[in-house]
C-alpha cells in the first residue's frame, strides 16, 4: 500500500519514471451506520489530509451496505472523517486493524455565524475555522461538506453564514482570519446563532 501522488505531464513528456514507496499494512473494514443503526450508502471518506489541512489525502466511499475499506500501514493511526450525502459530518482516530464500526451522529442542528464591525456594518468574505468537540476540522473537509450541501463557505453580503445539517455537540467558531478571538457555545437540535464582532477594518 502506499499514499497517492500527483502526477502532471506536458505535452513534452514522452515517458516518466516513478518512484513509489510501499509501506506494510492492511485494509480495515469500517461500517458506518447511523444512530439507528442502519448502514449509511454513499457517505464521502476523507482519508486523511495534508499538513496545512487544505487538501484531502485519499477520497473514498461507502458501499451499499455502509461499509468501506480503509488502507492503515502498520503500527500508524490517523484521522478519518465521514461526510453523508445528506449532511452532518463524523470523525473518528484511526488505529484498530481490526473491523471498526462508526455511529453517524444526526445532522439536526444548524450554526448561522454573522460577522459585523463594532458599528453593525456587516462583513462578508470571511470563512469560519470550527473545532467540534475539541477537534478542529480540516479546512479540507469543510469544503467538501459545503460543496455536497450546495453552500458557500463564506459569509454573504448580510455578512451571514448558514451551515446547516451539522451534528449536535459542543462547538468552537471563529471567522477571524487570525484565529484570535474564539466563540464557544453548545448546540442542540435547531438553529444556533453566533454573532461575532470585529474593530473598525
Amino acid at each position: 500500500m502506499s499514499d497517492p501522488i500527483t502526477v502532471r505531464l506536458a505535452d513534452s513528456d514522452s515517458s516518466r519514471t516513478l518512484d513509489f514507496a510501499l509501506v506494510r499494512g492492511t485494509n480495515v473494514d469500517v461500517a458506518v451506520v447511523d444512530a439507528a443503526g442502519a448502514p449509511v450508502a454513499n457517505a464521502i471518506v476523507v482519508d486523511g489530509v495534508t499538513d496545512d489541512g487544505r487538501q484531502p489525502r485519499r477520497l473514498l466511499t461507502t458501499q451499499r451496505d455502509g461499509h468501506v475499506r480503509i488502507p492503515l500501514a502498520n503500527g500508524t493511526q490517523k484521522m478519518v472523517y465521514v461526510l453523508p450525502r445528506d449532511g452532518s459530518i463524523a470523525s473518528f482516530l484511526l488505529r484498530d486493524p481490526h473491523e471498526v464500526k462508526l455511529v453517524v451522529p444526526a445532522g439536526a442542528s444548524a450554526l448561522r455565524l454573522r460577522a459585523l464591525l463594532q458599528s453593525g456594518e456587516p462583513l462578508s468574505g470571511l470563512e469560519p475555522r470550527i473545532r467540534l468537540n475539541g477537534e478542529l476540522i480540516p479546512d479540507a473537509v469543510l469544503r467538501l461538506y459545503a460543496q455536497h450541501l450546495g453552500i458557500q463557505l463564506a459569509t454573504d453580503a448580510a455578512g451571514e453564514l448558514l451551515l446547516p445539517k451539522m451534528p449536535a455537540g459542543l462547538y468552537e467558531l471563529t471567522l477571524d482570519k487570525r484565529g484570535n478571538e474564539w466563540a464557544r457555545v453548545a448546540a442542540g437540535n435547531g438553529e444556533t446563532t453566533v454573532i461575532q464582532r470585529f474593530g473598525a477594518r
